[in-house]
């Protein structure tokens, strides 16, 4: 069972105000490289933050506060499990699209430094959305070539 806090977090906006808040009362944050439904697989990537380590956490998970108003229908990746110094699990978010949060109030968020997370995580062995916004670059720019050709 996942304990929310505060109570009742879930009916607010998405506001980096509010990551801060959960997160002043984190003990551990776990990052697995996998949708929600697939955290406790075998070989599921992931890492683990604590101490200071969860101040320059939530300093990359800063969201354009307000939120999207929507929720993406993808499961999205990676799960971000925030526990408090008892181990319970105080929060649970995804990442969508490599540019957005979910779980962060009442509606998705955007990232305001998505690049900089993305790096943070593939520094942390977790390269998938490194790997997936490679590919999609790609994609742009063979779509640009193709349109200019």
């Amino acid at each position: 069972m996942i304990e929310t806090f505060p109570s009742g977090s879930e009916n607010e906006v998405p506001s980096t105000a509010l990551l801060e808040r959960i997160l002043a009362h984190a003990a551990q944050v776990e990052i697995i490289e996998a949708p929600p439904d697939e955290t406790d697989r075998d070989g599921a990537v992931g890492t683990i933050v604590s101490g200071p380590e969860i101040a320059e956490l939530a300093r990359l998970l800063a969201v354009v506060d307000g939120g999207t108003g929507d929720q993406c229908r993808c499961l999205g990746w990676p799960t971000i499990m925030v526990r408090d110094a008892y181990g319970h699990q105080i929060a649970r978010w995804t990442l969508h699209h490599q540019t957005g949060i979910r779980g962060l109030g009442n509606c998705d968020a955007e990232l305001r430094d998505a690049p900089t997370l993305t790096e943070w995580l593939a520094e942390h062995g977790l390269t998938r959305s490194r790997e997936i916004q490679n590919i999609l670059a790609r994609r742009r720019d063979e779509a640009e070539q193709r349109r200019t050709a």
